[in-house]
């Protein structure tokens, strides 16, 4: 048997080590919950960096569940501003309604 040459010898042992390390394990799927909480922390993160942007509240409705008001928080969005980011999102066609939120009064 001939004796391996020296970069073969190295591509042997790189492959060998490269087998011998395993995966690092796969992340865990977020579950609904988690993934709002996570969105909600950056939100309020946001807006703890930049307190000079008034804080607005949109309360809106898409076709999903047209009963159902849904919230976004825009800091320094006007309600135009609002409304296309609420257009990106769910298209012109699902979104019915988009409102800014008076201060002190709820949406059930």
């Amino acid at each position: 048997m001939k004796a391996a040459t020296p970069l073969k010898a190295a591509a042997l042992r790189v492959l060998a080590r490269s087998r011998a390390l395993k995966q690092p394990p796969k992340p865990k799927p977020m579950k609904r919950g988690q993934s709002q909480a996570k969105n909600e922390v950056s939100i309020y993160t946001s807006l703890a960096e930049s307190p000079s942007k008034e804080m607005r509240i949109y309360r809106y409705r898409i076709t999903d569940n047209p009963v159902r008001w849904n919230t976004m928080i825009a800091p320094g969005c006007d309600a135009e501003e609002a409304r296309r980011s609420l257009i990106n999102i769910y298209g012109a066609a699902r979104l019915l309604e988009v409102v800014e939120q008076d201060r002190g009064t709820q949406h059930s």
